[in-house]
């Protein structure tokens, strides 16, 4: 089984002097509540030094969607994990998406964040076959709308909690579960959640996993 990932993770781009007053804010802000852009990601054992160097080589550059005049602090998310093959496979792999959320630290943007299209992904074999792949995505980052936030329950906080069992699971499986069987309602139960919290990513994520999407059935 991969090393249990670490909620919340994320990597900033510093280089202003906004940036000690944003990072206070955006650390009480996560103690209440949940970006839609940034709700439920995981920075799993090892990935840092291998999207660390590829984060620094994207151009940061705004498309138009945040205001032109205002500075963005952006910061990588990962996603949690989404099979290749679904149903699953012998040699079944897993991988993540990392895609960016920012802030305008000049204003502008009070009850939201931008969200740019995944730039890289992490492919995983489960069974321990080789290292992580790393499969660039895109050279500069592509915003692709924005999303506001929205207090967490506590239901939604124990949810997000299980994404250790619920990669634990996406390593094991042999086959789908079973209508009723209790991985089914946990699967969907965490990614439906995910998917209600962070919809624009998903929006970019979701055509690469349509047997996947149609087998969680989420509303």
């Amino acid at each position: 089984m991969i090393g249990r990932p670490k909620p919340g993770g994320t990597r900033s781009d510093v280089g202003c002097r906004y940036c000690g007053n944003v990072f206070a804010w955006v650390s009480f802000f996560l103690l209440s509540f949940c970006w839609f852009g940034d709700c439920g990601e995981v920075t799993p054992d090892g990935f840092k030094s291998l999207l660390d160097p590829e984060w620094q080589k994207v151009e940061r550059a705004s498309s138009g969607i945040s205001y032109p005049s205002r500075p963005v602090l952006w910061s990588y998310q990962i996603s949690p994990p989404f099979p290749m093959d679904w149903p699953p496979e012998a040699g079944r792999r897993i991988c993540y998406y990392a895609y960016a959320t920012g802030f305008s630290v000049q204003g502008g943007l009070a009850d939201g964040v931008y969200v740019a299209a995944p730039w890289c992904r992490v492919i995983v074999t489960p069974s321990g076959s080789g290292r992580p792949t790393v499969e660039r995505l895109a050279d500069r980052l592509r915003e692709i709308g924005i999303q506001g936030v929205s207090p967490l329950s506590a239901d939604e906080k124990a949810i997000y909690d299980q994404v250790g069992s619920v990669e634990g699971l996406l390593a094991t499986l042999n086959a789908a579960p079973e209508e009723s069987a209790a991985e089914r309602r946990q699967l969907r139960a965490y990614y439906c959640t995910w998917v209600g919290h962070n919809g624009t990513v998903v929006s970019e994520i979701r055509g690469l996993h349509e047997g996947f999407f149609r087998w969680l059935a989420c509303k």
